[in-house]
């Protein structure tokens, strides 16, 4: 089903219309907002503003989920994970963020989910085309600006350098910067901070950032979401095992780009775990790593059927 759909363009172009217009509908009749306890230093000033302005949040909101699709859609085009042109990156992010009802609630991640794919994207590029320190730096500054807001983002530094280290023998020097580019922001943050006699409430902020979400909302996991745990971690497995295959016969820049989507799941799966939300609404930061993974997936002509019924698996469980 995916892999013919794969190669119909116009049926591509069907549904992902259709999916927007649901998109819509529900950000403009359903989504509300995140509290702002426990959150990022600037998420409380944010939810304020658009717990005023209910018009500006469904806005904002339909804005970043038009950014995330073109980024990543810009992602997978760029880096020729397939040699026709498609749009399923574009096709199941959709799926899976309105199978998951994410868009029932505008919380910080729908700043991380930007961000990580516009990281994505700037760091796709060859080291010969713009120098890596550049974008090294910038990744640094876009992560140490994101954890402003959604505290758990943090993790992305972790991706990216492993990231680095899976794409190119990165010196500690890069790693270095990416460090300092993190660390300008927050030594801006407390700067201001220190003028305005505000640097105790920072601190204050900092401190009472909650974690371990799911282990705290452990009791009120239902039967269906071991199994859509249990369902995601094997077909992950399965997936790296069978793309690893796929991806034995193509160029080395393509085994590399397919393992930096591996460490993003993993590391996706660990700011999960810390983030404070329950395991639903914390989900939606695998949207990416599996957006990738399957429309990877949609590009196989072996064992389609298999490949078919685990990914209708996890969609139909997050309907549930």
């Amino acid at each position: 089903m995916f892999h013919f759909l794969n190669k119909h363009i116009v049926l591509q172009w069907v549904l992902i219309v259709l999916m927007l217009v649901g998109a819509g509908y529900l950000i403009f009749t359903r989504m509300t907002l995140c509290p702002p306890d426990g959150q990022g230093l600037l998420y409380a000033p944010l939810h304020a503003w658009l717990a005023a302005r209910p018009l500006a949040m469904r806005v904002t909101a339909s804005l970043l989920l038009l950014l995330l699709l073109l980024l990543i859609q810009r992602f997978f085009a760029v880096n020729k994970f397939c040699e026709n042109k498609t749009w399923m990156p574009v096709l199941f992010l959709l799926g899976l963020i309105l199978c998951g009802r994410f868009l029932e609630l505008f919380s910080p991640t729908w700043v991380t989910l930007p961000m990580l794919a516009a990281i994505l994207l700037l760091n796709t590029r060859d080291a010969n085309e713009q120098p890596v320190k550049n974008r090294v730096f910038a990744s640094g500054i876009m992560v140490g600006l994101c954890t402003l807001i959604d505290p758990y983002s943090v993790w992305i530094l972790l991706f990216i350098i492993m990231a680095l280290l899976a794409n190119r023998f990165s010196s500690l020097k890069e790693i270095i910067i990416l460090i300092c580019g993190f660390e300008i922001v927050y030594a801006y943050v407390f700067s201001v901070g220190f003028l305005a006699d505000t640097t105790p409430v920072i601190v204050h902020l900092i401190k009472n950032v909650e974690y371990f979400g799911i282990i705290r909302h452990f009791a009120s996991l239902k039967v269906i979401d071991y199994v859509l745990t249990g369902v995601l971690l094997l077909s992950f497995i399965y997936m790296v095992a069978t793309l690893t295959r796929y991806f034995d016969t193509k160029l080395i820049v393509l085994r590399k780009r397919f393992l930096t989507i591996i460490l993003l799941f993993v590391v996706m799966l660990v700011t999960l775990v810390f983030s404070q939300y329950a395991f639903r609404p914390a989900l939606i930061y695998l949207m990416l790593p599996l957006t990738l993974l399957y429309s990877m997936m949609s590009l196989l002509k072996n064992r389609r059927l298999l490949n078919d019924i685990l990914i209708v698996a996890v969609i139909v469980l997050l309907c549930l």
